[in-house]
């Protein structure tokens, strides 16, 4: 449940962070979190801290429902005894609701990894970016301004999305269906303000269509590879990403590329704005004057309905390369192959802009000028090798 049950033990550990380790942000951070509780509970129409956003929850599972109030209404209650506004108004004179100093963070770039896990993360004082292959949609990219964290949504963000006659129902539509997809190889480099990383992911696992077809036992309806640079700019993010169909004819019922997920709902502060940007070449996207997208081919932004398997927020969709209705793909041919490029802040389109080109040995080169310069990007599909400016990163 998202927002939910597990956030509610963050007021407890934040008072602990206070008090006992000396954490100068946890003020700042408790502030926030009971800001944002008390938004929700405007929200409804009942008092109840969960009435708005999570009423269809309330209709269909109540007991369950119960459970979600009782544990924000324990700890609440826990927070305003041991924390609360008596000790507040002691300690700020400006009495409990007014507003906390946070120490602003260091200005410098955080950088880190695990190879293993398959994890990059970079921070800097305008982007956060970062990149996995072991999550629990496997693939899944974030690209953010370090001042907007209302814009991060992880599950499978940043990844095509592929639903096949013979699946399983995907957990939420934003996905593909978890259980059908493997994780191959991936490659991970960092290095001061950035990282790059390729991997394939294997697609359409054991689909069944009734009567009479089961797919080849270990063998994938498709392949795809994506590639991921963190520009060391703290502002620009480029990636690519090439679905291929494996040896038999693949049918498919929906595909589509780029899958940039934004939440929009309680939780955000602001109302969404959704610019389209003319391009030369492709198609672009201004959200928030806080993120612009560039892609290689086609956008288009859906309204996913919330409310499905564990999604009890709501999101907008940007998509690109997108296809609907039932269809075949030959053996070896591309599904989708679309390159993307995505930068915080607002700017004239000219001067954020992507083009790539088709080389003819399989690799594709992303050139992508920004007001800092001109970058490329090289990538091979194939090898899992990518070059910025020339040079081998992986």
């Amino acid at each position: 449940m998202r927002y939910a049950y597990c956030q509610e033990y963050l007021l407890p550990t934040l008072l602990y962070a206070e008090r006992v380790l000396g954490d100068p942000d946890a003020p700042g951070l408790t502030e926030q979190v009971l800001r944002l509780g008390m938004r929700e509970q405007d929200a409804g129409e009942d008092g109840s801290f969960y009435g708005g956003r999570l009423a269809h929850l309330a209709r269909r599972q109540p007991y369950y429902y119960q459970r979600m109030e009782t544990d924000r209404a324990l700890t609440w209650a826990w927070w305003l005894r041991w924390a609360g506004a008596t000790e507040r108004a002691a300690t700020h004179p400006d009495g409990p609701t007014g507003r906390v100093t946070v120490t602003p963070p260091s200005p410098s770039v955080t950088d880190w990894h695990d190879q293993e896990h398959g994890f990059a993360y970079t921070r800097g004082p305008r982007r956060v970016a970062s990149v996995c292959w072991r999550a629990h949609s496997l693939s899944q990219t974030l690209v953010l301004p370090t001042d907007r964290p209302d814009l991060a949504e992880w599950s499978m963000n940043l990844s095509p999305v592929l639903h096949w006659e013979g699946a399983k129902p995907a957990a939420v539509p934003t996905e593909s269906a978890r259980e059908h997809r493997r994780l191959g190889d991936y490659r991970l480099a960092t290095f001061p303000g950035g990282f790059a990383s390729v991997g394939v992911v294997e697609e359409g696992h054991d689909l069944f269509v009734v009567e009479g077809w089961h797919s080849p036992e270990g063998t994938p309806a498709a392949t795809t590879t994506m590639a991921v640079v963190s520009l060391p700019d703290d502002a620009t993010v480029v990636g690519l990403q090439l679905c291929r169909a494996g040896t038999y004819h693949v049918p498919l019922l929906e595909a589509y590329a780029l899958n940039l997920l934004l939440p929009n709902d309680v939780y955000t502060p602001r109302e969404r704005s959704l610019v389209e940007v003319p391009c030369a070449n492709g198609a672009g996207l201004r959200i928030d004057d806080a993120l612009e997208v560039r892609v290689s081919g086609s956008l288009a932004v859906r309204h996913p309905e919330p409310g499905a398997g564990l999604r009890s927020i709501t999101v907008d969709q940007v998509v690109a390369d997108e296809r609907h209705d039932a269809y075949a793909v030959r053996p070896g041919r591309a599904i989708l192959d679309t390159a993307w490029a995505i930068r915080v802040g607002a700017m004239d389109p000219d001067a954020f802009t992507l083009d790539r080109r088709h080389l003819g040995d399989g690799r594709q080169e992303l050139r992508v000028r920004t007001p800092d310069g001109e970058h490329v990007v090289t990538v091979d599909p194939a090898a899992l090798t990518v070059l910025v400016g020339g040079e081998p990163l992986l």
